[in-house]
């Protein structure tokens, strides 16, 4: 019996890892969705597709301030958020660690793997809050 359980535990630990990988890729699709659907129709608003880079997923909610008065590509005002989805909670938790050590990113909140960065004095705070909050609660 005891052997059993010593290659069981393995396996379990395994699973219930692979588990919590998959609920932070549902949650980080689900936060994607969330942003697109705030923005459905709003002139200015955009939340590019999801990629991948070096190791991480992320994607990005883009606001233009000035749509209405902007005459060329050089007079449009964007404030972003990055979302990212780290591919472990160690690096996630570093990556929050030294946001909120050095300032570097402007703010920054943390679900999980799960992050999001926006510049200080952002106008658009409330909006990135609302929806990362509405998913995570």
């Amino acid at each position: 019996m005891k052997k059993f359980l010593l290659l069981i535990f393995p396996v379990l630990l395994l699973s219930f890892a692979a588990c919590a990988s998959g609920e932070d890729q549902k949650n980080f699709t689900a936060l994607h969705e969330a942003y697109s659907a705030r923005g459905e129709g709003v002139e200015g608003y955009e939340v590019t597709e999801i990629e991948t880079y070096d190791g991480f997923d992320f994607f990005c909610v883009r606001v233009c301030l000035n749509t209405d008065d902007a005459v060329t590509v050089d007079d449009y005002m964007w404030y972003e958020a990055n979302v990212m989805l780290f591919s472990s909670r160690e690096e996630a938790d570093a990556a929050y660690e030294q946001n909120q050590q050095t300032g570097l990113g402007g703010t920054c909140l943390q679900q999980g793997k799960i992050l999001i960065y926006w510049m200080e004095k952002d106008p658009f705070t409330d909006l990135y809050e609302e929806v990362f909050y509405s998913v995570f609660g």
